[in-house]
């Protein structure tokens, strides 16, 4: 991430915009995470939120890995150029 976005931000993590994981990756933005926390937490939910961010990581990692490996691969075929920095 950091050698092609130049950030360590993963709200810049590159994904394929025609990629079927666009709506997952959309959930795992900060602004989603931190609402739906807001919301079960106001609720007492407490156990739910736990599960739900336990899930959410590991959606995050089926999506980020292989997206990462590709991109990885990309950059070492030169068909993806870093960011200038």
């Amino acid at each position: 991430l950091i050698k092609v976005a130049r950030s360590g931000n993963s709200q810049d993590y590159p994904v394929s915009p025609n990629s079927k994981m666009k709506p997952i990756a959309w959930m795992v933005q900060r602004d989603f995470v931190g609402l739906a926390s807001f919301v079960l937490a106001l609720l007492n939910l407490t156990e739910v939120l736990f599960i739900g961010l336990f899930a959410g990581a590991v959606v995050s990692a089926a999506t980020l890995v292989p997206e990462h490996l590709k991109l990885r691969r990309d950059l070492a075929t030169g068909r993806v150029v870093p960011k200038p920095g």
